[in-house]
């Protein structure tokens, strides 16, 4: 579960980009390719698509959170690390040769090689929660569960500036999970069936793409096992460039969806 909202989301909207700049959202439409079963279900709380394997950042206090790197042929668990620590994993990210994965509470970023998963470094988180990370191609972007997402150095984690998210109707919290594909940033929104993409350079939401279909299109018993916890929300997006497929998952969802998001970005 989540701590209670930072203080941040009381701040008004950072000066520049207002709702009243933003296009009302396109909705786009999830196509289901296939769906993988997994072997071992997991408080999904990152996701990355890294040289034909999944990488997840699995979050737990009362057990050790870990990354598991997940076939996506059978949703079995190849490698299993504890983090560092016994710190609350969150986010998850590759950027070049490195894996960077944020820590809920803990303040810190462990970076690991991204091949081995060995622990290469650990850096400070410069904002007072880590929850979604994903990779620009010159920039890590974070969110920290308001409005607001930060893009930092990924060498030092410095922050270089930030976004207020939006639509037409105003500023968007509980940004959670984070992507980023063909100049667009998604967005989980935690306890939401949606996935947002967002603008970078202004914060606007440019779409909105509906969940309930992945859920409708799963049998009772598994729907019932994500029901049956309120936390077991949407939470995790990841890209994979050579398919142009998102694989999409939740925190204990048995599967893993493989889908397309149409129409594509323009």
């Amino acid at each position: 579960m989540k701590a209670l909202f930072p203080l941040a989301l009381a701040l008004a909207a950072a000066p520049g980009v207002h709702a009243a700049d933003c296009r009302v959202p396109a909705h786009r439409e999830l196509v289901i390719e296939s769906m993988i079963r997994r072997q071992a279900p997991a408080f999904t709380q990152g996701l990355a698509f890294v040289d034909g394997a999944l990488l997840e950042s699995a979050g737990a206090y009362l057990a050790p959170s870990t990354i598991n790197r997940i076939d996506p042929r059978d949703g079995s668990v190849k490698q299993l690390l504890p983090t560092p620590e016994s710190a609350y994993g969150e986010g998850l990210a590759r950027f070049g040769k490195r894996l960077y994965q944020l820590t809920w509470l803990d303040g810190k970023v462990f970076v690991y090689d991204v091949k081995t998963l060995a622990l290469r470094k650990t850096l400070a988180l410069p904002l007072s929660e880590g929850w979604g990370i994903a990779a620009l191609p010159d920039a890590l972007v974070l969110s920290d569960g308001t409005s607001r997402l930060t893009f930092v150095d990924p060498e030092t984690f410095a922050p270089r500036r930030s976004i207020e998210v939006h639509d037409t109707e105003g500023s968007i919290s509980r940004l959670n999970e984070l992507e980023y594909s063909r100049g667009r940033i998604y967005a989980n929104i935690w306890h939401e069936k949606r996935i947002l993409e967002i603008l970078p350079e202004s914060g606007c939401v440019a779409s909105s793409i509906d969940l309930v279909p992945l859920l409708q299109a799963l049998g009772p018993s598994d729907r019932g096992l994500i029901e049956k916890d309120p936390e077991n929300v949407a939470n995790g997006i990841a890209f994979d460039p050579d398919s142009r497929s998102f694989y999409i998952t939740g925190k204990n969802w048995p599967v893993i969806f493989k889908a397309r998001i149409l129409p594509d970005p323009v």
